[in-house]
């Protein structure tokens, strides 16, 4: 909430995370590479921008799969705010 500027009241109620401003499509392309990161087992590296009311952040994630003999077993995950460096 401090990243956007929100208040709880701003989203109390709503389903998934605010985002007014931003294309569905990028938080839809990023659920679908981590199913294909589970089918196939290669990491991702990417970024996205997200805005909320005209405050912009540029994020880097970072997804690798952890495997137990051979299996995928779990996902392991960074993200970091990079907005000042992208700026």
């Amino acid at each position: 909430m401090d990243y956007f500027g929100l208040k709880l009241k701003d989203i109390l109620g709503q389903l998934g995370c605010p985002h007014p401003n931003n294309d569905h499509d990028d938080l839809q392309k990023i659920m679908d590479q981590e199913k294909q990161l589970l089918k196939d087992g290669v990491a991702l590296n990417d970024y996205l921008t997200l805005s909320v009311k005209d405050n912009h952040r540029t994020f880097h994630y970072y997804l690798s799969p952890i495997y137990d003999d051979n299996t995928i077993c779990g996902l392991l995950g960074l993200i970091m705010d990079v907005t000042s460096q992208m700026d």
